[in-house]
């Protein structure tokens, strides 16, 4: 293997770990919320980017760890929570 290619898979690694850790904040936030947590509310207590709260969100969405509500108080807003047994 190449230097490159070593440094490539290095950076590969590395974002691995860092969608790992923000997969974490993520779920660790919800479940301190079970509630429901809204986007803003997620993003400051991860600290990560909106966009990447959202994509993060719309993944566990998808893979059916975590489900989008209305927000019971304001319908303008979404609010998120784990799904029932995660």
């Amino acid at each position: 293997m190449t230097k490159s290619e070593q440094n490539r898979t290095a950076q590969l690694g590395s974002a691995a770990a860092r969608r790992k850790a923000t997969f974490d904040a993520v779920v660790g936030a919800l479940k301190a919320r079970p509630q429901g947590a809204s986007n803003h509310w997620l993003v400051a207590q991860t600290g990560r980017s909106k966009s990447t709260v959202n994509r993060t969100l719309h993944t566990l969405i998808a893979d059916g760890v975590a489900e989008r509500f209305a927000d019971p108080y304001d319908g303008r807003t979404d609010r998120y929570r784990l799904t029932e047994g995660k």
